[in-house]
C-alpha cells in the first residue's frame, strides 16, 4: 500500500499538482459565455415550439438561416424555410454563426407546432412555450428577434418594437 501512495505522489509531481489542485483546475465558463448559452437555449426552445421562419438579411436579400439560400420575396423564403426546417435543426443555425446573439424570425404565419395556436405576441410566445414544457430562462433574452414580413403591412417591421418582453 505504501507503494501506491508513493506512485500517486510521483504522478502528481509530474502532472504538477495534488488531487485537490486537479479538482480546482477544471474549466469554468465566464459569465458572458453562460449568458450566451442560456440565450441560445431560449432561442432553441422557442424555435422548437413555434413555426417561426428564421432568416438573415444580407445585401438586400433574405437568407435562409439553415442553408443560406437567398430570396428576394418573403413568401419564397417562408416556403423554402418550411421545407428546409424539416432537414435541419437549430444547432445548424448556430454552427454557422457561433457569435450570433439574436436570430431574426418571421412571425407572419407562425403557430405552435404542437397545438396549432397562432402567434399573438412575445409575452404569449414565452408563456405558451412553457405551458408545453419547454424550459425558458426568464432572466435571459429570448434569443430571437421577431419580424412581421407581411407585404400587406407595408415594409417589414420588427414585432419586438410593438411588444415588450416579460
Amino acid at each position: 500500500m505504501g507503494n501506491e501512495s508513493e506512485i500517486v505522489k510521483a504522478e502528481n509531481a509530474i502532472l504538477g499538482g495534488t488531487d485537490e489542485t486537479k479538482e480546482k483546475r477544471r474549466y469554468v465558463r465566464s459569465a458572458r459565455a453562460e449568458a450566451r448559452i442560456a440565450t441560445k437555449r431560449n432561442a432553441s426552445s422557442l424555435l422548437e415550439c413555434w413555426s417561426f421562419c428564421p432568416f438573415r438579411w444580407q445585401k438586400n436579400r433574405f437568407k435562409c438561416a439553415f442553408c443560406e439560400e437567398s430570396f428576394i420575396q418573403c413568401v419564397d423564403l417562408r416556403a423554402h424555410v418550411g421545407q428546409c426546417s424539416l432537414k435541419h435543426t437549430v444547432k445548424d443555425i448556430y454552427s454557422k454563426f457561433k457569435e450570433m446573439s439574436l436570430i431574426n424570425v418571421d412571425v407572419t404565419e407562425a403557430a405552435c407546432r404542437l397545438c396549432g395556436c397562432p402567434y399573438t405576441g412575445i409575452t404569449h410566445m414565452r408563456q405558451h412555450a412553457t405551458q408545453h414544457g419547454y424550459e425558458l430562462d426568464a432572466t435571459r433574452p429570448d434569443g430571437i428577434l421577431p419580424f412581421s414580413l407581411d407585404k400587406s403591412a407595408g415594409a417589414a417591421s420588427s414585432a419586438a418594437s410593438a411588444s415588450t418582453t416579460s
